[in-house]
């Protein structure tokens, strides 16, 4: 991984540009796997960097998140938040544990996979509201838990996928579905950060702060801006603009050695 003071200034500057514009006009204020794809391709991080880097991001972004929608977070169903929280410690805590095990090639297969699968759901699927939204139960903490163990292994929290889920699936109103994913989402960088600091804790170093901090702050600032002009039309169009660039940049993490 390259020094922040050693980097290019050109990527430097257009990597949290991309990343908060895209992720801001589609709604996406945690869940930036698009980091860790450009973080690859134009910074010349490694596959294990790039991931740490991005926990940290995920991490000090939920708290934003949470201090912006905390009195909304707290009206959610109590039992269900609850095993949510624990659920997403818990699979995260997993999935980091896996991640320590893995040879780096399995880490670049199962980003290209996850990146080609939320290009396609982008482009192809469309979430629609049920017709009488049901409450949220304690059932739903199995899908924080599964998508918590994606999170620990390549700190992707899938809400592109648990938010239809919840849905479509659960048949829970939008905003609910939205809150409980990003309260399994922020537990989930939570715990994959502590399984990090107990199992491996020398490779959270004072570089993977530096940059994730860096990150952190550009990003916040871009998203910040673009939340002024959001509509609903730049998310359609800037969702179908991505959606194949997703696929094509997942074909390549798998054709990578």
């Amino acid at each position: 991984m390259p020094s922040l003071e050693n980097a290019a200034v050109l990527p430097l500057l257009l990597v949290p540009v991309i990343v908060g514009f895209v992720t801001t006009s589609i709604k996406s204020y945690i869940d930036r796997i698009f980091l860790v794809l450009l973080a690859l391709f134009f910074l010349k991080f490694g596959a294990a960097q790039a991931i740490l880097v991005n926990l940290v991001v995920m991490f000090l972004a939920s708290l934003f998140f949470y201090a912006r929608n905390e009195s909304a977070l707290r009206k959610l169903p109590r039992q269900a938040a609850w095993w949510v929280i624990a659920a997403a410690l818990l699979g995260a805590a997993l999935g980091r544990w896996i991640a320590l095990q893995l040879p780096v090639r399995v880490f670049l297969i199962v980003l290209g996979l996850y990146a080609i699968l939320v290009g396609l759901r982008l482009g192809l699927v469309k979430i629609k509201p049920p017709a009488r939204p049901a409450e949220a139960k304690p059932s739903v903490a199995w899908l924080s838990g599964i998508f918590a163990v994606l999170t620990g292994l390549i700190s992707a929290g899938g809400k592109p996928f648990q938010v239809p889920l919840l849905v479509m699936g659960v048949k829970l109103a939008p905003p609910p579905a939205y809150l409980l994913a990003s309260l399994g989402t922020f537990m989930a960088s939570l715990g994959a950060l502590g399984a990090q600091l107990l199992l491996a804790p020398g490779a959270l170093n004072g570089s993977i702060f530096l940059w994730a901090v860096y990150f952190y702050v550009a990003i916040t600032a871009v998203a910040l801006i673009v939340e002024r002009f959001w509509t609903p039309k730049l998310q359609q169009v800037v969702t179908y603009l991505i959606a194949p660039l997703l696929v094509l940049a997942g074909i390549r993490l798998l054709m990578m050695r």
